[in-house]
């Protein structure tokens, strides 16, 4: 009897140590359950150039996180796919890394004409995307409400470059752009910003993104006798513009509104485009050359070495943009968790957030719902078509008025 008690307690003990165990194991296994997060740039096609880069940026800073200790003990787990440069593609992985995956944010796609459909998704599913917006009041607030765009739009290149047109005393602007409807838009926005500024739109050229050629286009803007020229375009289109400007003889400071402004897309730009050339970028695109009183570049230049360190390359506008989203996404974990609508509501407050990645200073402007810049954040640059790299020729803040 005392045999078969003494049988039953042992029994009873190890039944008690496994559940203890079990129980614990689960308890470390939900505590340690992974937090999902959707990478989605473009690998390959036309954007490559840009998506490339960008997912690096992203997965730089949420591994980062991840080797800090995660978030509360919970490590992030990225689901990397490729949107191909391509608006339908995008939607697909969208919709998988939604309904499938069960992440609960997304960084991507680089630009927003591959983004632009996954907004309504955003919308429909409640799950808040890093990626790009092309302006304020572009889309109505509320289609875009859980869309967080990560990149600045053109609005604050024209505006940073047209201060300093201003400052050098240009008075006549000339514009060429793409034959759509944002080429279009565009010419409005000019003619109303130049007249702020004390200047006068005085000839504008389209052409359809096709164009292999626009000397006949240029040369009638050079008889406009303008001190200063806005092109738009992306790629080969928005090379080969400011090559015929040059070539007609329009040897005067050039705006360049597009995505040339990593240096892959620049190869094809001349030597005498290339001095002409003056955009208001954030200040990763020329870190090295920022003054050493400038509080962004330790920051910039900590993110520029750990990336160089893991990609054997330099940042580029694209990566800096990422990496500062990724940022954002670590921020809000930490202060909310993993939950959706928790940084949807983190974000939508954000004010004076500092990127380590580009030193832009962010705020949430909600009649747009779209995360603006400050303008004294950008710095105006130039290329260099024989060191292939960008060159810092004025910080904006110093010809603000």
């Amino acid at each position: 009897m005392e045999t078969t008690r003494k049988q039953l307690f042992g029994v009873l003990e190890v039944m008690l140590t496994i559940t203890l165990l079990v129980s614990v194991f689960i308890s470390a296994s939900v505590s340690a359950e992974a937090i999902k997060v959707g990478v989605l740039y473009s690998a390959t096609g036309g954007y490559a150039g840009f998506g490339k880069p960008a997912q690096r940026g992203a997965l730089l800073a949420l591994e980062q996180a991840n080797a800090a200790g995660g978030m509360r003990g919970q490590p992030i787990e990225t689901l990397v796919y490729d949107a191909e440069s391509n608006a339908d593609q995008a939607i697909r992985q969208t919709k998988k890394l939604i309904v499938r995956d069960k992440v609960i944010a997304i960084i991507g796609p680089e630009v927003w004409r591959v983004a632009t459909l996954m907004y309504a998704l955003a919308l429909e599913y409640k799950i808040p995307i890093f990626t790009d917006l092309p302006s304020p009041g572009a889309y109505p607030a509320e289609q875009v409400s859980w869309t967080f765009t990560i990149s600045g739009g053109a609005d604050t290149n024209l505006l940073g470059t047209l201060h300093y047109f201003r400052s050098i005393g240009a008075k006549r602007l000339a514009f060429f752009g793409t034959a759509d409807p944002f080429g279009e838009k565009l010419i409005k926005n000019i003619d109303a910003e130049a007249s702020k500024f004390g200047m006068t739109l005085v000839g504008v050229q389209l052409a359809p993104v096709t164009s292999t050629d626009v000397t006949p286009q240029m040369a009638v803007l050079k008889e406009k006798s303008p001190d200063a020229l806005i092109v738009l375009g992306s790629g080969p289109f928005g090379n080969m513009a400011m090559n015929n400007a040059f070539q007609v003889g329009m040897n005067i400071p050039t705006n360049f509104l597009g995505a040339n402004i990593i240096p892959p897309y620049l190869e094809g730009l001349g030597p005498g485009a290339a001095k002409n050339m003056r955009v208001a970028v954030h200040k990763a695109v020329a870190y090295y050359d920022l003054d050493e009183t400038d509080p962004a570049k330790a920051s910039i230049v900590n993110f520029a070495n750990a990336y160089k360190a893991k990609y054997g390359e330099e940042i580029n506008w694209a990566s800096a943009c990422a990496y500062d989203g990724g940022r954002m996404i670590v921020e809000a974990l930490k202060a909310i968790g993993p939950d959706p609508q928790g940084i949807k509501n983190y974000m939508d407050g954000m004010k004076n957030w500092e990127g380590p990645g580009t030193g832009r200073r962010l705020t949430m402007l909600p009649e747009y719902h779209y995360l603006q810049h400050d303008l004294k954040d950008l710095i105006i640059v130039r290329w260099d078509a024989g060191e292939k790299r960008f060159r810092k020729v004025a910080y904006v803040r110093d010809v603000l008025k």
